[in-house]
């Protein structure tokens, strides 16, 4: 009888070890946006898929700690909930795109109060609207000129008004994203992880029905994009960058040059594409910005 009691009592702790070993615990912290690092306490952080995970709230560092009993490092987890009364989620591709569990790094959750996500992207908004704008009047008044003094052909001036207005039709297209991830760009990390920051920007969309029905390859569609997007992002950060310098705010400026640099990196070769001549000229802005 002893024996018998024994052994399951063995077996209770062997089954009790086993599963205290199969945990997974996910730290995290939770930081302000544009705040240097400024943590957050008291932010309610929950999964509302996996029920084998208890609530936590972020300590007087900012810091949480999600412990897993059945999920294990490498699963992707869906359905994280993010509450602080006067906060909002600005990193919010957790939420919706999931992370993916692990013990060796920590999950970041950048807030801000409500509003300053709104805020900056009709400023971001109102700024490209500008630009674009700035760029297409700018452009039909060069062919105006040439077609008047006769330096190109009225099939040339029809052309490049075209073009100028196709360019135009796309950049609004895409302005509203554009304005959104400028938005929740976290200036704290601009010195750090440039390659997070392109990957959430540059996003593939599913090819459009029209696309699938005039025989587009999905290929190619997503060739075009990624240039297209990609280069569209380089602009908007190189006026950003310009619109700070002419401020005299360094810090800001050299950020987005740098992003453009990181853009133009990304794309150098990319279907021989060639932009050395622009990572050349965005170093030595960097340079004498940073002496």
């Amino acid at each position: 009888m002893c024996r018998r009691v024994l052994f399951i009592n063995l077996l209770l702790v062997l089954f009790i070890n086993n599963g205290l070993f199969a945990q997974t615990t996910q730290y995290g912290r939770v930081v302000e946006m544009n705040s240097n690092g400024k943590r957050i306490a008291g932010v309610s952080v929950t999964v509302s898929s996996a029920t084998d995970c208890q609530p936590a709230a972020s300590d007087a560092n900012g810091v949480f700690r999600l412990v897993f009993s059945e999920h294990q490092p490498g699963d992707v987890i869906h359905g994280l909930r993010i509450k602080k009364y006067g906060y909002e989620v600005v990193n919010h591709h957790i939420v919706h795109e999931g992370w993916t569990l692990t013990e060796k790094d920590t999950l970041k959750i950048v807030m801000a109060p409500e509003g300053t996500v709104a805020e900056a992207r009709n400023k971001y908004y109102n700024y490209l609207e500008e630009a674009y704008l700035s760029q297409y009047d700018s452009t039909v008044s060069m062919l105006n000129e040439q077609y008047a003094q006769q330096l190109i052909s009225e099939e040339q001036f029809n052309s490049g008004m075209a073009e100028a207005a196709d360019k135009l039709r796309l950049s609004f297209q895409n302005i509203e994203m554009y304005a959104d991830q400028l938005a929740r760009l976290n200036h704290d990390d601009l010195d750090v992880n440039y390659e997070e920051i392109l990957n959430t920007f540059v996003e593939f969309p599913i090819m459009s029905a029209n696309d699938q029905q005039e025989g587009v390859a999905a290929a190619d569609v997503f060739e075009f994009d990624f240039l297209f997007k990609g280069l569209s992002f380089v602009e908007a950060c190189v006026f950003f960058g310009d619109y700070y310098k002419d401020l005299s705010v360094k810090e800001e400026a050299v950020g987005y040059y740098t992003l453009a640099l990181r853009m133009y990196e990304v794309l150098n070769g990319y279907e021989g594409a060639d932009f050395n001549d622009q990572i050349k000229q965005l170093q030595s802005i960097i340079t004498k910005l940073t002496e």
